[in-house]
């Protein structure tokens, strides 16, 4: 048969029977049939289902080196050894080797740590005089002026508020600044 449930009717007497499916383990017993009846089996699946998730959302992961999208739902794998990793520039690299049992329902959750960078923010007025302000990232505050600020590598936008002189950002994404 090429799907399942299957049936078919057989003889009574000796037989050798198989079964056997995609993705499942085949099934042979030699079986004596003395009377009518049914002969019923289940199959155990040869594979497993995969379930994979990433912290924080969104980072770049791998599977046996294709790149998968998640959170990853029940996907279909091979029962044998597998590879997960975080490939991601912006974050340290993570790697989770597993065995996919037959059968198995594996859970991963990557939890990915950002790369960091430094800067520091330099504000001068017209005249050259040096301005103490408050710099921000993405909206959060970081720190101050002429501080060795630490942020992620692949950080977004860098603002700088200096009282009585306004405010000022720039996309470091945009501007080749991170990668």
């Amino acid at each position: 048969c090429d799907s399942a449930p299957c049936k078919r009717r057989l003889s009574l007497g000796s037989h050798r029977v198989e079964m056997s499916l995609a993705n499942y383990v085949k099934w042979t017993e030699q079986i004596s049939l003395e009377s009518k009846g049914r002969v019923s089996w289940e199959l155990d699946e040869d594979f497993a289902l995969l379930s994979v998730t990433s912290d924080p959302a969104g980072v770049r992961v791998t599977l046996d080196g294709e790149s998968i999208q998640t959170p990853l739902n029940a996907h279909r794998i091979s029962a044998s050894a597998h590879v997960l990793q975080v490939e991601d520039a912006c974050y340290h690299l993570v790697t989770k080797e597993f065995i996919a049992e037959r059968g198995g329902r594996p859970r991963h959750t990557l939890r990915a740590s950002a790369r960091e960078a430094a800067v520091e923010v330099h504000a001068k007025d017209d005249a050259g005089n040096d301005l103490e302000g408050v710099v921000s990232l993405d909206g959060r505050r970081l720190g101050a002026t002429f501080e060795q600020l630490k942020l992620g590598l692949c950080s977004g936008t860098l603002s700088v508020k200096s009282e009585g002189y306004g405010a000022w950002s720039i996309d470091l994404e945009a501007h080749g600044l991170v990668e």
